[in-house]
């Protein structure tokens, strides 16, 4: 529903990035001079902008296809004919270190932008509209770079696992609703299993 995948297939090529819309009219043809992405892209609901981290800058300086570190939205709403011209970039978030897990989409549009940064992983909450920041949650040391992957829960609740707690927090100002301390570091994403019970037995899998 909000990532609208019955819309655009989106698919890491070699050095480059293809986005296909349904009927497989494309819509996005990406050469990339540098491996800077490993994490996957992530598309808007209304399937109009496409959103990606970077782990390191991507193309030439002063170029139109050049994305600098963060993450960057790309209008990918006007379907093109192969070799594809650079897409519009609508804004980019600069983090502070590498965008290396996928961003998770709230159903507002707010976008949360894992980064790490040596040791240490951040938590951001980005402005879809603008790329302005919301609110940042961290920095906290880690001992796996696969951790610090979001999802975001029906409620709107955001679920992160840093180091060794997993975070329950709150979407509008990413103050921690809960904190559960785990044997040994996060290497995954949390995931939401069915809500079982009620009161105080009320719970679910994570």
């Amino acid at each position: 529903e909000r990532l609208a995948v019955d819309e655009h297939v989106t698919t890491a090529c070699g050095d480059g990035l293809i986005v296909l819309r349904r009927a497989a009219v494309l819509v996005l043809d990406l050469d990339l001079e540098s491996p800077g992405i490993t994490a996957s892209p992530v598309i808007s609901a209304d399937s109009n902008t496409l959103y990606i981290g970077t782990m390191s800058p991507v193309g030439t300086v002063n170029t139109p296809s050049y994305i600098p570190m963060g993450l960057t939205a790309l209008d990918i709403s006007t379907p093109c004919t192969a070799p594809c011209a650079a897409p519009a970039v609508k804004w980019t978030f600069k983090s502070t270190g590498k965008v290396d897990q996928t961003p998770a989409l709230g159903r507002d549009g707010t976008l949360y932008v894992p980064a790490i940064n040596g040791g240490e992983k951040r938590l951001y909450a980005v402005n879809p509209s603008n790329g302005s920041l919301k609110w940042t949650f961290g920095p906290f040391s880690t001992g796996s770079e696969s951790s610090a992957q979001p999802i975001v829960g029906g409620d709107g609740t955001v679920y992160v696992g840093l180091g060794n707690n997993i975070s329950a927090l709150n979407p509008a100002t990413g103050a921690p609703l809960w904190t559960y301390a785990t044997t040994n570091f996060i290497q995954s994403s949390p995931l939401i299993g069915p809500v079982t019970g009620t009161g105080s037995t009320k719970r679910a899998v994570l």
